[in-house]
């Protein structure tokens, strides 16, 4: 193996276990956090310029449980992996508000995940988007210093002997947002839209 080679894969490696702690974080932010927003309640919007909602009008959902574990599911480099990834985004993510047609609008957790999924593409394929994935890794980080999520987390250490100093977020349950009402919503939205591909 050249050292060409060795860097190349050093590289990758490196970036796959920076992908993986942004994955933990900007999951936990996705599905634990909910947006400081204020909204004036019954406003009318007129979705021109400016003048448009900053979270996509929901009624409040109950919070739910989630149990944080490592999955198996989302492999980074695998067909099932790719396609569970590719599914956690309903059509093409977009929201159309406003009189028909609609303005589109993208939710802020479908672009994280979007993201994620751009991040793990371009460690495990063979053409990178240099340029997309520095946007995603700026977007990402944005968001994460935004929400300032100051849960505790108990924290499992690796082996001392690792290259990479390893740490574990210890399984267990938290409170969470709950996505699937949103994902529900978001796939309505879209079927009563005719901007739909």
């Amino acid at each position: 193996m050249d050292a060409t080679t060795h860097t190349s894969n050093n590289f990758r490696t490196r970036l796959w276990v920076v992908a993986l702690c942004i994955f933990m974080k900007i999951s936990m932010i996705i599905f634990f956090c909910s947006p400081q927003v204020n909204e004036k309640p019954n406003k009318t919007y007129s979705f021109a310029g400016d003048d448009f909602p900053r979270l996509l009008p929901l009624a409040q959902a109950d919070p739910v449980m989630m149990a944080f574990e490592d999955s198996i599911h989302y492999q980074i480099n695998t067909e099932d992996g790719k396609a569970e990834w590719a599914s956690l985004i309903p059509g093409n993510g977009l929201v159309y508000l406003g009189e028909q047609p609609g303005h589109p609008f993208s939710i802020s957790m479908f672009h994280q995940l979007r993201c994620l999924d751009i991040l793990r593409d371009d460690i495990v394929g063979a053409d990178s988007n240099a340029a997309l994935s520095r946007h995603c890794l700026n977007y990402l980080r944005q968001m994460i210093m935004c929400r300032s999520d100051a849960q505790l987390e108990n924290i499992l250490l690796g082996s001392k002997d690792s290259p990479f100093p390893q740490f574990f977020v210890q399984p267990g349950p938290y409170v969470c947002s709950d996505w699937n009402f949103v994902l529900e919503e978001v796939k309505k939205n879209q079927a009563g839209s005719e901007l739909m591909p």
